[in-house]
């Protein structure tokens, strides 16, 4: 499972939780962690193919840095125009535009994921 990030970084900002309710990687078995990385690459795969960035970059924020308190990785697509010292800035970005285009961002991620 994999949902779309409601404060997108950028289009096609990914969050990927394991199905187990874990605070983090430490809590999952070997098959847990074997199906994460799994559906990570998958992902990965439907970003590259739908949005085509110069890179995409994984991350996990644990403890006092997770908001919602469930493991889960972020994918975050990206370009050399965006800079990644945003996305940890206490300043936040404007997304209005990624927002306002999650429906479209969805439609063309299922059409690759069919």
């Amino acid at each position: 499972m994999s949902i779309l990030d409601h404060e997108p970084f950028s289009q096609g900002h990914k969050l990927i939780p394991p199905k187990s309710h874990v605070n983090n990687w430490s809590q999952l078995t070997a098959d847990q962690s074997l199906s994460l990385i799994e559906m990570m690459k998958r992902i990965e795969k439907i970003i590259q193919e739908t949005f085509h960035p110069d890179g995409i970059t994984m991350c996990q924020n644990g403890g006092v840095f997770d908001d919602l308190e469930h493991l889960h990785i972020h994918l975050v697509p990206r370009t050399n125009q965006i800079p990644f010292e945003n996305f940890y800035s206490k300043e936040p970005i404007d997304n209005t535009s990624l927002k306002e285009k999650m429906a479209e961002t969805l439609f063309l991620m299922k059409k690759i994921y069919s």
